[in-house]
């Protein structure tokens, strides 16, 4: 049984079997399911088009550009902290995953939960 504010990381089954009152308080309706399988190592995909469905991405920080105070000082992207209360998920995209012979990708979404409006 989970309980309030043990948000931890689940499969997508292990999501779907969860009622609405076992995800309510907890934190787990703006996480993304983890993937039990696969490689993150792109040069283990062959060149080719590739379906996405159900794709959904999660920040796990969050940095800001902060503008140097000195005139044509370096800018620096910063760490910050999340204002909002949990809505920074893009979720439930669907579309073409593309990659090259030379190893470009490129992801062309076509439809998803794709707007989360973030306060840092």
């Amino acid at each position: 049984m989970l309980s309030a504010g043990s948000a931890s990381a689940l499969t997508y089954n292990e999501l779907q079997g969860l009622t609405y009152l076992q995800v309510k308080g907890t934190g787990l309706a703006n996480t993304c399911p983890t993937i039990e399988i696969g490689t993150t190592d792109l040069s283990a995909l062959k060149a080719g088009s590739y379906k996405f469905s159900k794709f959904c991405m999660e920040p796990t920080s969050f940095t800001v550009k902060e503008e140097s105070q000195f005139k044509g000082g370096e800018t620096e992207f910063v760490n910050t902290k999340l204002m909002t209360r949990l809505t920074y998920t893009l979720d439930d995209m669907s579309g073409q995953f593309k990659v090259g012979s030379d190893r470009k990708v490129s992801f062309v979404e076509e439809e998803g939960i794709d707007y989360a409006p973030v306060t840092v």
